[in-house]
């Protein structure tokens, strides 16, 4: 009999919660129960209670914490949990910022999810991984000068 992690996918993207591919299923799924989850819940009500300026000045100092940890590579997984937090405060935050700046928040967003892609080969590498440190470093300045808290 074929246990019910050999069976069909749930899910056509391979995402963490994709039954059927063996071996990897396992490795996901114990690399996700083994963290503590997060309680985003807790995050959100305590990031939504400051102003949008500080919001994104909070978001500015998680990216310029990106650039700061990638310099130890045993950062590797304070550095994704940056990044998912960072992604959660885009999805809070852009719908109440100005069009200009909700599109450039996007913008951030899709590079933070395409860095989360493909993190495994990125940390490996000490080029990629300057270039993130890089690529965060100047995404930070940028939404440090929409914040508007420089002014």
């Amino acid at each position: 009999m074929r246990s019910w992690m050999n069976g069909r996918g749930c899910r056509g993207d391979n995402g963490p919660w994709t039954i059927g591919y063996g071996r990897m299923v396992r490795f996901r799924f114990a690399r996700i129960m083994s963290k503590p989850m997060k309680n985003w819940n807790a995050v959100k009500e305590r990031f939504m209670s400051d102003p949008l300026p500080i919001r994104l000045g909070n978001l500015a100092a998680n990216l310029s914490r990106i650039k700061s940890f990638s310099s130890n590579e045993a950062s590797r997984d304070t550095v994704a949990s940056l990044i998912e937090e960072s992604k959660m405060f885009i999805e809070w935050t852009a719908a109440q910022a100005e069009i200009e700046v909700a599109a450039k928040l996007v913008e951030l967003q899709i590079q933070l999810a395409l860095w989360q892609l493909q993190w495994q080969s990125i940390w490996t590498d000490p080029k990629k991984r300057s270039q993130v440190a890089e690529q965060s470093s100047m995404w930070s300045k940028q939404v440090l000068e929409l914040s508007g808290l420089l002014k």
